[in-house]
């Protein structure tokens, strides 16, 4: 009876040994499949989410107070839980709910990082689309506007220093500062090519004359890209020109300066072909058209443009047809010459029946 007694006790050990190892596979499942709705409904929360990520984290996990861990508010991840805890073997469910808080711990992690990337990446397009907008209104400004430029530039830089993380932060700055630059290199490109290819360091501003200054409006001014430039309206103290320099020179890459150069060249040589068929179409079409008419209502470039185009291509001869009286002489530069002596009228020289 004893060796049958043993051996009873040993196929009941070995029946509980297989129940518990049937039931922490059960469990295991069972943990699997929650793990598993806890995933998707990660995701489900993600997608649902405010544009800025705004309560991602508190909607899964809830909130949990530091000081005693007591969950002071409960999150999708507790529903998930709760409905899964019955399904648990009763041998494996104590061990099981053990496991909440750990869960909550790693899942809380988790989702508070796909919020501030969320946040994150809400923050860089918001900054973008003010970027962008602010860079074409530089672009498409008057490029001798400081004190414009400056301003928006300061804004720019209040509205990055208010970027929450650090990286993306810096990186905003650098590009900003360089994007900026880049935008009121172009306006002065559009403005006057010849005198952005100076400020970048392509050309000489000795090169220059005064009417290519007063073909972009303006008094002769000191570059500051210049060597005989002004020093500061005080020591220590650069004047706008000489800062707008700075800003090329720091803040625009050498290769991307380059570029700009390139860029200026090819808008001054097509500037210059302009002028010149301009010229050409005034030689051609004007005198008849103001015999006929008194006046001539094609392309007409300034005195200025004439006498850049003249001298650059050789036709020195020509500039004796632009005289400073009120009568135009007897060639094509009169005209320009007329434009700007006649006003809205006509000089005494092109009047109908004029000489």
């Amino acid at each position: 009876m004893q060796g049958l007694g043993g051996e009873l006790s040993a196929v009941a050990e070995r029946f509980q040994q297989r129940k518990e190892q049937q039931e922490a596979f059960d469990a295991e499942i069972a943990r699997r499949k929650m793990m598993d709705q806890i995933a998707r409904a990660e995701a489900d929360v993600a997608a649902n989410a405010a544009p800025d990520g705004a309560g991602l984290h508190d909607a899964m996990y809830g909130q949990v107070d530091p000081r005693g861990s007591r969950v002071v508010k409960p999150g999708l991840f507790d529903t998930l839980f709760d409905d899964a805890l019955p399904k648990i073997p009763e041998s494996q469910r104590a061990n099981f709910a053990r496991q909440k808080e750990t869960i909550r711990a790693a899942g809380s992690e988790r989702m508070a990082a796909r919020q501030q990337a969320r946040r994150d990446e809400y923050e860089q397009d918001q900054w973008t689309k003010v970027e962008n907008i602010s860079t074409n209104s530089i672009a498409q400004s008057d490029p001798n506007d400081t004190a414009n430029f400056e301003a928006i530039r300061q804004h720019g830089l209040d509205l990055i220093a208010k970027i929450g993380n650090p990286l993306a932060r810096q990186a905003a700055e650098v590009a900003w500062r360089s994007n900026t630059a880049k935008a009121l290199m172009l306006a002065t490109i559009a403005l006057d090519p010849k005198r952005a290819a100076e400020m970048l360091g392509a050309t000489q501003p000795s090169d220059r004359t005064k009417d290519d200054i007063a073909e972009v409006g303006g008094e002769p001014r000191q570059d500051a890209a210049s060597p005989t430039g002004s020093k500061g309206n005080r020591v220590g103290q650069l004047t706008p020109e000489e800062r707008i320099a700075q800003t090329f020179q720091d803040d625009i890459a050498p290769e991307e300066r380059l570029a700009l150069v390139r860029l200026a060249r090819a808008a001054d040589a097509a500037r210059q072909v302009e002028t010149r068929a301009n010229i050409s179409l005034a030689e051609q079409n004007a005198p008849e058209a103001i015999k006929d008419t008194g006046a001539y209502d094609g392309p007409l470039p300034t005195p200025g443009t004439v006498r850049r185009s003249l001298w650059r291509h050789g036709r020195r001869q020509a500039l004796s047809a632009i005289q400073p009286s009120g009568r135009c002489q007897p060639s094509i530069p009169r005209h320009a010459r007329c434009a700007e002596q006649r006003g809205a009228g006509h000089c005494q020289g092109c009047r109908p029946g004029g000489g």
